[in-house]
């Protein structure tokens, strides 16, 4: 559980990191490893202008991100509580819709807001309300979140 619960935080943090990675561009950061940057002949300042080429390196970050959202969904369904497990899986779920929403708008997710709709984590937070958080039920919101 240490290993699933470690690798889940670090799946969200990094949800946060691409879902934001525009912004932090325009402000001057990034926080995407230097040696990839360099291994695509790229800089911070030419992923704006040159978006193609930045993607490989996107998509392997939303791909490692998908993985850790895995062991977060591990995580929860070991959960017994429904109530603790319901919190627990909240942030997987939601996290799972963001990364095939940034997944779907591609080169386009750096230069605009890319966020989940309040009606969607509205529906997904009342499935695993009135389903007490069933492990059916997970596994159908994170399989339909995912691309």
């Amino acid at each position: 559980m240490l290993a699933l619960g470690k690798r889940y935080g670090m799946a969200l943090q990094l949800i946060n990191v691409l879902r934001d990675a525009g912004s932090d561009l325009r402000a001057g950061r990034c926080y995407f490893p230097e040696y990839e940057l360099s291994a695509a002949h790229l800089t911070a300042s030419q992923i704006f202008s040159e978006p193609e080429r930045f993607q490989s390196i996107y998509r392997t970050w939303l791909d490692k991100a998908k993985a850790g959202l895995e062991c977060g969904i591990r995580y929860s369904r070991a959960i017994e509580n429904r109530r603790v497990r319901a919190a627990t899986v909240l942030p997987a779920l939601i996290g799972a819709r963001t990364l095939s929403l940034l997944d779907a708008a591609g080169p386009t997710a750096l230069q605009r807001a890319v966020k989940v709709p309040r009606g969607d984590v509205r529906a997904i937070t009342l499935l695993l309300v009135v389903t007490l958080a069933s492990r059916k039920v997970i596994d159908a919101i994170f399989n339909r979140a995912k691309l």
